[in-house]
């Protein structure tokens, strides 16, 4: 969900010229760079996927990608604090 409204939101800055294409890519943001960011996010989303899994487990739920619970277990999860320690 909140990544379908980023998306949305970058979408809509771009459409709307208000993005500078030609801004200046920072050095230290380099290919190798990026590809750590997204290793490390992907990391923290497969532990507290794992969590999540865990907490259904210990609570009897049946693990499956249709359990309501588990889809409202993952949307409680809070992203921002672990996410803010990549960088």
């Amino acid at each position: 969900m909140k990544d379908e409204l980023i998306l949305s939101d970058i979408e809509d800055a771009v459409q709307k010229g208000k993005v500078d294409t030609k801004a200046t890519i920072p050095k230290f943001l380099t290919p190798e760079k990026l590809l750590e960011i997204d290793r490390k996010l992907k990391d923290v989303m497969l532990n507290l996927t794992n969590k999540v899994i865990q907490e259904l487990i210990e609570e009897g739920h049946e693990v499956s990608l249709r359990n309501p619970v588990l889809g409202e277990k993952m949307r409680k999860l809070d992203l921002d604090g672990p996410m803010l320690k990549i960088y």
